[in-house]
């Protein structure tokens, strides 16, 4: 129960802590039962504390107590009050912050200020909003903060950043969807091989165009494969995927300058009709990749099928979103039923499930 006025609070404040730190040599005394809920309990209690310590570092920078300090900057500040903060987060803290404070993030600011967001996720939700307000249209600005938050308030940052390319694709200002994709284009990379105890390990950087036709084509050869000699396919999904890509190089490399095109290797991208006349949007392809218009349309060198789907620019498909929230308006929903296909189609393949579709 909440005391009559700061003071009372506090003392119930300094209690409580006081009663975890002895509570915690006695952590084994307590029942199977109730383990969980206590988890969940002192999973909130470090909610609030967060929330409580962006709080007073936002009335020591209003009133000017951490700059008057010692300390040389608000992180030291942050790092000297809050010992734990040595191990890192007090620049994320920092920032959310000071971002907050502005009105135009007054709906983050309540949702962190009430434990309902934690502060990594605000950082992450800050970051991107920062990414992307020079990339949409102004009036979309508020909307996509929104969404930003109601998924502060339940997914992770990952969840967070999965969003960007649908967001622009629905809220960019014309073209930037198609300007981002010509960009990537030139960031493809394939590292030459380091050696680690006999095995060669690469890094490949693809562009959504590159990765979207890579993996139509490892798809159906990095199945499991099972045999009535060896029984089941005991090999990982990370070992499937990379002795497809040896076989496909192996048959590529037999074949000269003939290797075959199957079906099985076309990129199938499902865009409103509309969309595609306009050059406006975005396709998806049957993982849930995100394609740019012109991308999309095709090219010689990309075989592809583009199937011209009905609905409202495209969008046909629906996406509830993570259980106990709400999306914030009817826009929104369409934009996170974008993005959600990739992150299930990642889960999928890293379960070693494969779309045959």
């Amino acid at each position: 129960m909440e005391g009559t006025c700061f003071e009372s609070d506090w003392a119930a404040v300094a209690a409580g802590t006081s009663a975890l730190r002895s509570l915690l040599g006695r952590l084994h005394q307590a029942g199977s039962d109730r383990l969980g809920p206590m988890f969940a309990e002192l999973d909130e209690l470090k909610l609030l504390a967060e929330a409580g310590q962006v709080g007073l570092l936002a009335e020591g920078l209003s009133r000017g107590d951490v700059r008057e300090s010692d300390a040389a900057s608000p992180v030291g500040w942050v790092r000297h009050w809050g010992h734990s903060y040595a191990a890192g987060g007090a620049a994320g803290l920092v920032a959310v912050t000071v971002a907050i404070a502005q009105e135009r993030n007054r709906v983050l600011r309540e949702a962190v200020l009430a434990a309902r967001a934690p502060v990594r996720n605000a950082a992450v939700a800050i970051s991107e909003m920062d990414k992307l307000r020079p990339r949409l249209t102004p009036e979309a600005h508020d909307t996509v903060l929104e969404g930003f938050v109601a998924l502060a308030e339940g997914q992770g940052p990952r969840e967070i950043r999965a969003l960007r390319p649908a967001l622009i694709a629905r809220y960019g200002h014309r073209g930037e969807f198609q300007r981002r994709e010509d960009r990537l284009k030139h960031g493809t990379s394939l590292s030459q091989p380091f050696d680690d105890d006999g095995m060669a390990e690469y890094r490949l950087r693809l562009d959504p165009e590159g990765s979207a036709v890579l993996e139509a084509i490892l798809g159906p050869m990095a199945a499991p494969q099972p045999s009535t000699e060896h029984g089941s396919d005991t090999r990982t999904s990370d070992q499937r995927r990379a002795d497809a890509l040896v076989e496909v190089c192996r048959r590529a490399a037999a074949a000269g300058g003939s290797a075959p095109a199957t079906a099985k290797a076309a990129v199938v991208v499902t865009m409103g009709f509309q969309d595609l006349l306009e050059r406006t949007g975005a396709g998806t392809t049957q993982t849930g990749e995100l394609l740019a218009p012109e991308t999309s349309a095709g090219s010689p060198a990309t075989p592809r099928s583009s199937r011209p789907s009905s609905g409202p620019r495209g969008k046909s498909s629906t996406w509830a979103g993570p259980p106990g929230w709400s999306p914030p308006s009817s826009s929104w929903h369409s934009a996170c039923a974008t993005a959600a296909a990739p992150s299930r189609a990642a889960h999928a393949r890293r379960a070693g499930v494969t779309d045959t579709t």
